[in-house]
C-alpha cells in the first residue's frame, strides 16, 4: 500500500522567494506538478493546499492574483485556503515616513491547523511542507509527536536551517523545478472562458508575442543584442510597452494591462 502524502504550501513565503530571485516568469505554478516531483516510489500524493490571501490593492497585484487564483480552481487535487491582509501603519524602512502597510493574517495559523488536525485525524502518512517559515516550527513536533513525518521542500530564497533540522527530509527547490511546473499559458474555465498568464509573468518570448508589432520589433532586436546577465532589463522594458498599450486601449483595459 502506498504511503499517502498531502502537501501543504504556504503561498506567500513561495512567492516572495521567487519574486526577489527574479523568477517572476515562473510564477505561473502548477503547486501539484510541483510536488509531484519530489514524491518517492512508494509514494502517493492525495490533497494539495494551498494557503493564501488575496490583496486588494494596489490594483494591479490584486488582478494578478485573481487570475491566478482563477487558474488553480481549474486543479482538481487542489485546495485553496484564503485568509485575510490587514492595515498597520509603520515607517519607511527608507524615507521614514510612517504609511499604511498591508499585512498577511491567518494564513499561517491555518496552514498549521490543516497540517495538525489531518495528522490527528490520520489522512496523511507524510506531509510535505512548501515553506521557509520558522513559524511551522512547533506544528512540525506537533505533526511528529501523532506518528507522521514531514518533509521540508525549501522554497528558492528561503532556506530555514531551522526547520531543516527539525523535519525528517529536506529538499531544496530549484528553479529546474519551478520551470517543469507551469500551467498551460491558456487556461480553459468551466465557465467557457479562457484566462491567460499575468504579462508580467511571462517570459521575455511570451511577452514579445503579446505585444503590438512595434513593440515586437524593438523588444526583438534588443533581445538578440543583450546578454542573459542583463535580460532583466529588458523585462522592465517589455511591462512598460504593455502598459502604455493598455493605456491606448482605454480605461476598461485595466484588467489586461495588468494581466
Amino acid at each position: 500500500m502506498p504511503e499517502r502524502v498531502v502537501a501543504f504550501v504556504d503561498g506567500l513565503n513561495v512567492y516572495q522567494g521567487m519574486v526577489a530571485s527574479r523568477l517572476r516568469h515562473l510564477l505561473w505554478l502548477d503547486y501539484v506538478e510541483l510536488v509531484r516531483q519530489f514524491l518517492q516510489q512508494d509514494q502517493e500524493l492525495g490533497a494539495t493546499y494551498y494557503f493564501t490571501s488575496h490583496r486588494r490593492t494596489p490594483p494591479e497585484s490584486y488582478a494578478r492574483q485573481g487570475v491566478y487564483l482563477e487558474a488553480l480552481n481549474t486543479l482538481p487535487e487542489l485546495t485553496i485556503v484564503e485568509g485575510s491582509f490587514d492595515r498597520s501603519r509603520a515607517p519607511c524602512r527608507h524615507c521614514g515616513r510612517v504609511t499604511d502597510i498591508p499585512r498577511e493574517r491567518a494564513t499561517d495559523v491555518q496552514l498549521a491547523t490543516y497540517m495538525v488536525h489531518g495528522a490527528g485525524a490520520d489522512e496523511y502518512d507524510t506531509a510535505y511542507l512548501l515553506s521557509g517559515d520558522t513559524d511551522y516550527l512547533t506544528p512540525i513536533t506537533k505533526v511528529q509527536a501523532l506518528g507522521k513525518k514531514v518533509k521540508l521542500l525549501r522554497p528558492v530564497a528561503r532556506r530555514s536551517e531551522d526547520l531543516a533540522e527539525e523535519v525528517d527530509y529536506v529538499k531544496d527547490v530549484r528553479a529546474t523545478h519551478l520551470r517543469r511546473a507551469q500551467l498551460p499559458g491558456a487556461v480553459n474555465l468551466p465557465d467557457g472562458r479562457t484566462i491567460e498568464r499575468p504579462f508580467s509573468w511571462a517570459n521575455l518570448e511570451q511577452k514579445e508575442r503579446r505585444l503590438n508589432e512595434r513593440h515586437r520589433e524593438i523588444l526583438g532586436s534588443l533581445r538578440n543584442a543583450t546578454p542573459p546577465h542583463l535580460e532583466r532589463h529588458l523585462h522592465d522594458l517589455a511591462d512598460d510597452c504593455w502598459a502604455i498599450e493598455g493605456k491606448a486601449r482605454g480605461p476598461n483595459a485595466l484588467k489586461s494591462t495588468y494581466q
